[in-house]
């Protein structure tokens, strides 16, 4: 027991280390080269930044209404949501935003636990 435990406290560095990096990552690039979309997001985040979560959601929406075909904004929406307590909302802002992204970028966020779901 007592040979596992630096096994152990090294394997959960290596992986605090790497999955906060990997969530900064995912939730700060917008997947476009649109200069009105990344501004939007951009907006969006600032605004979430600010704890002015219902600005938000509304700059979010007004994002995917103008391009559905992204799918971070979605993503973004559904962790605003979460954390005004909106559980079913955000789920289903989650799921249209993960069938949005690309493959790859999908399997990477849904690696990463996005909380508790009660």
């Amino acid at each position: 027991m007592r040979r596992l435990l630096p096994v152990f406290v090294l394997l959960m560095l290596l992986v605090g280390a790497i999955l906060p990096t990997t969530v900064a990552l995912a939730q700060a690039k917008l997947s476009t080269t649109n200069t009105k979309a990344r501004h939007l997001f951009e907006k969006a985040q600032e605004q979430a930044k600010e704890r002015d979560f219902t600005k938000a959601l509304e700059t979010l929406s007004i994002l995917n209404d103008k391009f559905p075909s992204q799918g971070e904004p979605f993503l973004l929406k559904g962790s605003l949501l979460k954390a005004m307590g909106e559980n079913q909302a955000a789920f289903e802002a989650y799921r249209a935003g993960l069938a949005i992204l690309p493959p790859a970028l999908r399997v990477t966020l849904t690696i990463i636990p996005w909380g508790n779901w009660r």
